[in-house]
């Protein structure tokens, strides 16, 4: 028999923004993101997740899971 392993990663990486205020910073994050200056080039692993499902069977299926 086939399964199918999903697994997913969170990864986490520190950046220092200079602002007036909490949704300046978001606003100058976001958008500093979009143009590609932050790029997690370190990335530390937070969560590890993983789901199992057969092939041919949808309802033959595990619920995510850390691992």
């Amino acid at each position: 028999m086939k399964y199918i392993v999903t697994i997913e990663e969170t990864c986490s990486q520190d950046f220092v923004v200079e602002a007036d205020n909490i949704d300046e910073a978001k606003d100058i994050a976001i958008e500093r993101y979009d143009l590609g200056d932050f790029i997690l080039d370190d990335p530390c692993v937070t969560e590890k997740l993983m789901s199992v499902r057969n092939d041919s069977n949808e309802e033959e299926c595990t619920n995510w899971f850390e691992f």
